[in-house]
């Protein structure tokens, strides 16, 4: 075959090679997926047990009421932005 022709064992070549490529990313992909799959999943287990049964010491005892409540401060920051931003509007 001249120059400007293709091979066809090139070509099937050049085929299992594209293949095996895409095999490897979807390989790649699927793996990556389940992984990250699994660690969230391990992530908010261990974050929900730490949070259920995190105590502070016993010297920092009379504290537990405050630190029960502090989570919920940054909420509130984002309330009170929509009550003044409502409270604006209505000017």
């Amino acid at each position: 075959m001249g120059k400007s022709g293709y091979h066809l064992s090139s070509i099937f070549g050049t085929l299992k090679t594209y293949r095996e490529h895409i095999r490897q990313i979807y390989l790649t992909c699927f793996l990556t997926e389940y992984f990250l799959i699994f660690f969230y999943q391990t992530f908010r287990w261990r974050t929900f047990m730490v949070c259920l049964l995190a105590k502070l010491p016993e010297a920092y005892a009379p504290f537990d009421p405050i630190v029960d409540v502090l989570p919920i401060i940054p909420v509130l920051f984002i309330l009170l932005a929509f009550v003044w931003q409502a409270a604006v509007s209505f000017r």
